[in-house]
Protein backbone atom coordinates (compact mmCIF):
# COMPACT_ATOMS: atom_id res chain seq x y z
CA UNK A 1 0.00 0.00 0.00
CA UNK A 2 1.35 3.44 -0.85
CA UNK A 3 2.37 5.25 2.51
CA UNK A 4 0.03 8.87 2.60
CA UNK A 5 1.45 11.19 3.57
CA UNK A 6 1.20 13.50 6.35
CA UNK A 7 -0.51 16.77 6.87
CA UNK A 8 1.91 19.75 7.41
CA UNK A 9 2.22 21.43 10.45
CA UNK A 10 1.48 25.34 10.37
CA UNK A 11 5.01 25.52 11.27
CA UNK A 12 6.16 23.82 8.15
CA UNK A 13 3.46 25.43 5.81
CA UNK A 14 5.19 28.99 7.18
CA UNK A 15 8.49 27.62 6.00
CA UNK A 16 7.29 26.17 2.65
CA UNK A 17 5.74 30.08 2.14
CA UNK A 18 8.27 31.77 3.12
CA UNK A 19 10.84 30.08 1.02
CA UNK A 20 8.56 30.62 -2.21
CA UNK A 21 8.36 34.18 -1.63
CA UNK A 22 12.15 34.03 -1.37
CA UNK A 23 12.26 32.65 -4.81
CA UNK A 24 9.79 34.88 -6.12
CA UNK A 25 11.75 38.33 -5.41
CA UNK A 26 14.92 36.60 -6.80
CA UNK A 27 13.45 36.27 -10.26
CA UNK A 28 13.30 40.24 -10.23
CA UNK A 29 17.16 41.85 -10.67
CA UNK A 30 17.05 44.96 -8.32
CA UNK A 31 18.96 45.86 -5.13
CA UNK A 32 15.89 45.54 -2.84
CA UNK A 33 14.28 41.87 -4.66
CA UNK A 34 18.44 41.13 -3.65
CA UNK A 35 17.93 42.43 -0.21
CA UNK A 36 14.54 40.88 0.47
CA UNK A 37 15.84 37.35 -0.56
CA UNK A 38 19.08 37.50 0.77
CA UNK A 39 17.49 38.17 4.25
CA UNK A 40 14.48 35.55 3.90
CA UNK A 41 17.43 32.79 2.86
CA UNK A 42 18.71 33.56 6.62
CA UNK A 43 15.72 33.37 8.27
CA UNK A 44 15.38 29.68 9.60
CA UNK A 45 17.90 30.08 12.51
CA UNK A 46 15.38 32.91 13.92
CA UNK A 47 12.72 31.20 12.92
CA UNK A 48 13.43 27.52 14.72
CA UNK A 49 13.18 29.43 18.17
CA UNK A 50 10.54 31.84 16.86
CA UNK A 51 6.54 31.12 18.85
CA UNK A 52 4.24 32.17 16.23
CA UNK A 53 1.77 34.36 17.20
CA UNK A 54 -1.78 32.98 17.42
CA UNK A 55 -3.45 33.19 13.88
CA UNK A 56 -6.15 35.81 12.95
CA UNK A 57 -9.48 35.09 11.02
CA UNK A 58 -9.20 35.39 7.37
CA UNK A 59 -10.74 38.86 6.96
CA UNK A 60 -13.63 40.48 5.21
CA UNK A 61 -11.45 40.37 1.60
CA UNK A 62 -14.06 37.55 0.36
CA UNK A 63 -12.34 37.51 -3.16
CA UNK A 64 -8.77 36.16 -1.21
CA UNK A 65 -9.38 32.74 -1.11
CA UNK A 66 -10.58 32.48 -4.78
CA UNK A 67 -7.23 34.54 -5.06
CA UNK A 68 -4.93 31.67 -4.00
CA UNK A 69 -7.09 29.03 -6.19
CA UNK A 70 -4.20 29.00 -9.30
CA UNK A 71 -1.98 25.71 -8.16
CA UNK A 72 0.14 26.17 -10.95
CA UNK A 73 1.62 29.19 -9.14
CA UNK A 74 4.41 27.89 -6.45
CA UNK A 75 3.90 30.88 -4.50
CA UNK A 76 -0.35 30.46 -4.14
CA UNK A 77 0.15 27.07 -3.69
CA UNK A 78 2.18 27.42 -0.67
CA UNK A 79 0.07 30.28 0.28
CA UNK A 80 -3.34 28.40 -0.30
CA UNK A 81 -3.10 25.67 2.65
CA UNK A 82 -1.96 28.41 4.82
CA UNK A 83 -4.50 31.23 4.78
CA UNK A 84 -5.86 30.38 8.22
CA UNK A 85 -2.42 30.08 9.69
CA UNK A 86 -1.73 33.96 8.57
CA UNK A 87 -2.17 36.73 10.77
CA UNK A 88 -4.28 38.97 8.91
CA UNK A 89 -5.56 42.45 9.51
CA UNK A 90 -6.57 45.48 7.50
CA UNK A 91 -3.81 47.29 5.87
CA UNK A 92 -2.83 51.66 6.53
CA UNK A 93 -1.07 51.26 10.16
CA UNK A 94 -4.71 52.25 11.28
CA UNK A 95 -4.53 55.85 8.40
CA UNK A 96 -6.83 54.11 5.68
CA UNK A 97 -10.73 54.86 6.16
CA UNK A 98 -12.41 52.16 7.18
CA UNK A 99 -14.82 52.24 3.92
CA UNK A 100 -11.50 50.89 1.91
CA UNK A 101 -9.34 49.31 4.69
CA UNK A 102 -12.19 47.09 5.45
CA UNK A 103 -12.11 45.77 1.22
CA UNK A 104 -8.58 44.86 1.67
CA UNK A 105 -6.43 42.46 4.15
CA UNK A 106 -2.62 42.88 4.51
CA UNK A 107 -0.58 40.27 6.19
CA UNK A 108 3.16 41.05 7.26
CA UNK A 109 5.20 37.59 7.51
CA UNK A 110 8.13 38.99 8.40
CA UNK A 111 9.21 42.06 10.05
CA UNK A 112 9.02 44.63 12.79
CA UNK A 113 5.28 43.54 13.24
CA UNK A 114 5.64 40.74 11.54
CA UNK A 115 4.59 37.08 12.30
CA UNK A 116 8.46 36.16 12.61
CA UNK A 117 10.57 39.30 13.58
CA UNK A 118 13.03 41.00 11.30
CA UNK A 119 14.57 44.35 12.11
CA UNK A 120 15.83 45.36 8.33
CA UNK A 121 13.10 43.96 6.43
CA UNK A 122 9.17 43.20 5.62
CA UNK A 123 7.58 41.48 3.61
CA UNK A 124 3.94 39.96 3.31
CA UNK A 125 0.96 40.04 1.14
CA UNK A 126 -1.62 42.03 0.20
CA UNK A 127 -5.13 41.58 -1.26
CA UNK A 128 -7.71 43.95 -2.43
CA UNK A 129 -11.48 43.51 -3.87
CA UNK A 130 -12.33 44.60 -6.61
CA UNK A 131 -14.09 48.25 -7.77
CA UNK A 132 -11.40 49.93 -4.83
CA UNK A 133 -9.08 52.58 -4.59
CA UNK A 134 -6.34 52.89 -2.38
CA UNK A 135 -5.30 56.25 -2.48
CA UNK A 136 -1.98 57.40 -2.93
CA UNK A 137 0.06 57.25 -0.12
CA UNK A 138 3.82 57.33 0.57
CA UNK A 139 6.28 55.72 2.83
CA UNK A 140 10.35 55.88 3.77
CA UNK A 141 11.02 52.11 2.80
CA UNK A 142 11.62 51.47 -0.68
CA UNK A 143 9.14 48.51 -2.07
CA UNK A 144 8.37 45.81 -4.39
CA UNK A 145 5.40 44.62 -5.35
CA UNK A 146 4.83 41.47 -7.45
CA UNK A 147 1.36 40.36 -8.93
CA UNK A 148 0.21 37.10 -8.00
CA UNK A 149 -3.41 36.62 -9.31
CA UNK A 150 -6.10 39.74 -10.68
CA UNK A 151 -5.08 43.00 -11.57
CA UNK A 152 -4.98 46.74 -10.67
CA UNK A 153 -3.75 50.11 -11.96
CA UNK A 154 -0.62 52.05 -10.35
CA UNK A 155 -0.24 55.42 -10.48
CA UNK A 156 3.30 56.63 -9.52
CA UNK A 157 4.35 59.80 -8.54
CA UNK A 158 0.82 61.44 -9.43
CA UNK A 159 0.82 60.26 -12.54
CA UNK A 160 -1.58 58.14 -14.89
CA UNK A 161 -2.74 54.78 -13.77
CA UNK A 162 -0.82 51.90 -15.58
CA UNK A 163 -2.06 48.77 -15.81
CA UNK A 164 -0.20 46.19 -13.99
CA UNK A 165 -1.35 42.09 -14.06
CA UNK A 166 -0.30 38.82 -13.04
CA UNK A 167 3.82 38.39 -12.89
CA UNK A 168 4.37 42.21 -13.06
CA UNK A 169 6.67 43.71 -11.09
CA UNK A 170 6.00 47.25 -9.45
CA UNK A 171 9.39 49.02 -7.91
CA UNK A 172 8.46 52.17 -5.53
CA UNK A 173 11.52 54.35 -4.56
CA UNK A 174 11.23 55.68 -0.92
CA UNK A 175 8.93 58.75 -0.39
CA UNK A 176 7.42 57.94 -3.70
CA UNK A 177 3.49 58.76 -3.81
CA UNK A 178 1.77 55.46 -5.40
CA UNK A 179 -1.89 54.38 -5.24
CA UNK A 180 -3.20 50.99 -6.45
CA UNK A 181 -6.93 50.78 -8.11
CA UNK A 182 -9.12 47.91 -8.96
CA UNK A 183 -11.60 47.86 -11.40
CA UNK A 184 -13.49 44.39 -12.31
CA UNK A 185 -10.75 42.06 -10.94
CA UNK A 186 -9.68 41.96 -7.42
CA UNK A 187 -6.09 41.88 -6.51
CA UNK A 188 -3.62 38.95 -5.16
CA UNK A 189 0.30 40.43 -4.59
CA UNK A 190 3.28 39.80 -2.73
CA UNK A 191 4.67 42.91 -1.25
CA UNK A 192 8.39 43.65 0.53
CA UNK A 193 9.71 46.47 2.21
CA UNK A 194 13.80 47.54 2.50
CA UNK A 195 15.66 50.16 3.79
CA UNK A 196 13.84 52.77 6.56
CA UNK A 197 10.83 50.00 7.17
CA UNK A 198 9.65 52.34 9.81
CA UNK A 199 5.88 52.10 9.75
CA UNK A 200 5.89 55.74 11.80
CA UNK A 201 6.69 57.43 7.58
CA UNK A 202 3.62 55.83 6.28
CA UNK A 203 1.85 58.50 5.09
CA UNK A 204 -1.87 58.83 3.43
Amino acid sequence: MPVLSQPRCRFERLHDLIEAAGLRFSQHNSPIAHNLSRAIGTLDSIATSATLPAPTSVPACAALPRLCANPNDPLIAALSPALADLCWRPPGYGKLAATISSQMAVVEIVGPNGMLPHADIRFGFLAQQKGVDYPTHCHAAEELYVVLDGSAKWAVDHGPYVTKGVGDFIYHAPNQPHAIRTERTALLTLWGWSGDISAASYSV
